[in-house]
């Protein structure tokens, strides 16, 4: 779902093609700067309109990335979070409840457990890459720190539970370090491509508020020309 600002860009842009329509079926308009002519307003509009879309579909591709990640990490049956409570039980089971491998499982699964990762939201991806990350980067670092734990203890570590062998788990943290990777990159083709795409329309809109003018001096301001386009917001 689209947050104000972006629905606004959305109606804004639509408002200069709406513009370069009107003056499209305008008899001999003549723009006051070479550079308002009607053929440069409109590669304008399509490049925007390009940068635009490669923008959505930017977020697009961030929201199922982050949505990939948070099933690993929380929500799936076998994510991590939900994982550490049958590795618990397997160390206390083998070791004991007071020995210092339940003690020290116990800490590293306290530290899964309490770690902070609110999913972000599509349109906040660029703002929030930096808290958010740095925490998905110690949970993951955790549960890095907890599969080399396990490994240590094998042989004794060797579950019957599929879902909780080393082997799986690695497979597990391979999958949330791709998901992470993939969020990165995208969130700094994300960042880029809203940069521009704001860089280019500040200069659209400039353009777009002279021709309303050039149209106001041409036409006069109670002509039809100018009551077209008058309305229009940039």
């Amino acid at each position: 779902m689209k947050n104000s600002s972006e629905s606004t860009f959305g109606k804004k842009l639509n408002n200069a093609e709406t513009l370069l329509s009107h003056l499209k079926s305008f008899t001999n308009f003549q723009p006051l700067n070479a550079q308002d002519n009607i053929d440069i307003l409109e590669d304008q509009i399509n490049n925007i309109r390009i940068v635009y879309n490669l923008e959505t579909n930017d977020k697009q591709v961030y929201t199922l990335a982050v949505d990939v990640r948070q099933k690993l990490l929380t929500t799936d049956e076998f994510s991590l979070k939900k994982i550490v409570t049958p590795i618990n039980a397997y160390i206390k089971a083998m070791y004991g409840k007071s020995s210092k491998e339940a003690s020290s499982m116990n800490e590293q699964i306290t530290k899964i457990r309490g770690g902070k990762h609110v999913k972000a939201k599509e349109a906040e991806a660029p703002k929030n890459v930096s808290s958010s990350q740095q925490s998905y980067a110690s949970l993951t670092q955790a549960f890095e720190n907890l599969i080399t734990t396990l490994q240590v203890l094998k042989p004794d570590y060797a579950p019957t539970n599929a879902n909780i062998t080393v082997e799986k788990l690695k497979e597990n943290l391979q999958k949330i370090q791709e998901s992470t990777n993939q969020i990165n990159t995208i969130t700094v083709s994300l960042s880029k491509n809203r940069d521009e795409r704001k860089s280019k329309y500040e200069l659209l809109r400039e353009r777009a508020l002279r021709i309303k003018e050039a149209v106001k001096s041409q036409y006069g301001n109670n002509s039809t020309e100018y009551n077209l386009i008058k309305g229009l917001k940039f």
